[in-house]
C-alpha cells in the first residue's frame, strides 16, 4: 500500500470521527436546553407538568422522524454517494440547532428538532458508505469500531461542559503515530490521527468557555501498562534486538526502551513522567491562552515532523 494512499485513508477517517461526533454535538441540544425551556415556558404561563408534557411531545416525534429517516432516507447514499449523504446529515443537523437557538416558540422548536433528526438519521449509513470505499472489507469492523466511538465522544462532552457552563480545559491522548504511517498498525494509526483532528474539532465547539488540546508520547515502555513482559520479549524478538530470556524483566524493559530512545534526536526513553507535565501545562494557567493544538512528547521523532 503506498505512503499517499495511507495518509488519504488517515484524513478520510479524522474527518469521518470529527463530522459525526459534530453531528452527536448537535443531538445533545435539547437534553441540555431542557431546563431552560421549561423556565421559558413556565414565564409564559404554562405550568412545569405541561412543559414537560410538550418538550415530551418534541422528543417523541424527533424519535419519530430519525426512524422514518433511516427506513426511507438512508438507502438515497446507493444513488447520490456517501458523501453527499453525509454532508447532507452534518450540513442538516447544522442548520437545524442554528434554527432551534433562534427559535422562539414551541412550533418552531418542534420544526427544528425534527429536522435535526431526520437530516442526521442519514449519517451513519453514509459514514460506512464512504470509508467502505478506502478500506478493504477485512477492515471494515475495527474502522466501524473506531468510528462509532465518535459518537459518544461528542454526546457526553456537549452535555458535561454545557450544563456545567464553567471555564475549563480538555486534555486528550493521541500519539506520535498519528503522524507517521506505517505497515502493520493501520487501525491503531488512523485511530490517532482521527484524535488529533477531534482536538481541532472539541476547540471549535467547546470555545469560549472549555480549551482543548491534546498530547502525542511516542512509545513508552517503562512504566506502561501497555508493554507486560510478554510484549516486552515479543517486541525485542521482532527488532531482532538480542536478549537472554532469563535476564530479570527490569533489563529487558531497559533495552526495548533504548531502542525506541536512540530512534529520537534527543536519544532519550519517553516516561509517564514526562507526559504528565505537559499534561500540568495543558490544564494549568501557563497555556491559559492555548487550544486545539496537539503537543508531542517524543524525543524527537523526525518521521512524525509535519509537512
Amino acid at each position: 500500500m503506498s505512503r499517499a494512499l495511507r495518509w488519504r485513508q488517515l484524513l478520510t477517517v479524522a474527518l469521518l470521527f470529527g463530522g459525526y461526533a459534530a453531528c452527536y454535538f448537535c443531538r445533545a441540544d435539547l437534553s441540555v436546553a431542557t431546563p431552560l425551556l421549561v423556565d421559558e415556558l413556565g414565564s409564559r404561563g404554562i405550568s412545569h407538568a405541561d412543559a414537560i408534557l410538550h418538550i415530551g411531545q418534541i422528543v417523541s416525534l424527533g424519535v419519530f422522524a430519525y426512524a422514518l429517516g433511516k427506513l426511507f432516507l438512508t438507502g438515497l447514499g446507493d444513488f447520490w454517494g456517501g458523501r453527499p449523504n453525509f454532508l447532507i446529515g452534518l450540513g442538516g443537523a447544522t442548520v437545524f440547532t442554528a434554527l432551534f437557538a433562534l427559535g422562539g416558540a414551541l412550533p418552531l422548536f418542534t420544526i427544528a428538532w425534527v429536522g435535526n433528526r431526520l437530516t442526521q438519521s442519514i449519517g451513519w449509513s453514509a459514514l460506512i458508505k464512504v470509508s467502505s470505499k478506502w478500506f478493504s472489507y477485512s477492515r471494515y469492523g475495527t474502522i466501524a469500531a473506531i468510528l462509532t466511538c465518535s459518537y459518544l465522544v461528542g454526546d457526553e462532552a456537549a452535555k458535561t461542559w454545557k450544563e456545567q457552563g464553567l471555564r475549563g480545559a480538555l486534555v486528550l491522548t493521541t500519539s506520535a503515530n498519528a503522524a507517521v504511517a506505517k505497515k502493520g498498525s493501520l487501525a491503531y494509526d488512523t485511530s490517532k490521527a482521527a484524535a488529533n483532528h477531534l482536538v481541532r474539532e472539541l476547540a471549535i465547539e467547546l470555545a469560549p468557555l472549555v480549551r482543548v488540546n491534546g498530547v502525542a508520547p511516542a512509545t513508552v515502555v517503562e512504566g506502561s501498562a501497555m508493554f507486560p513482559l510478554d510484549r516486552v520479549i515479543g517486541s525485542l524478538a521482532k527488532y531482532a534486538i538480542p536478549y537472554d530470556k532469563d535476564e530479570p524483566a527490569e533489563s529487558l524493559v531497559g533495552k526495548l526502551a533504548r531502542f525506541y530512545a536512540d530512534r529520537t534526536l534527543t536519544k532519550s526513553p519517553i516516561t509517564p513522567a514526562d507526559q504528565a507535565e505537559a499534561y500540568f501545562i495543558l490544564v494549568s494557567q501557563r497555556l491559559s491562552k492555548t487550544t486545539g493544538q496537539v503537543i508531542t512528547v517524543d524525543g524527537g521523532l523526525h518521521e512524525a515532523f509535519l509537512r
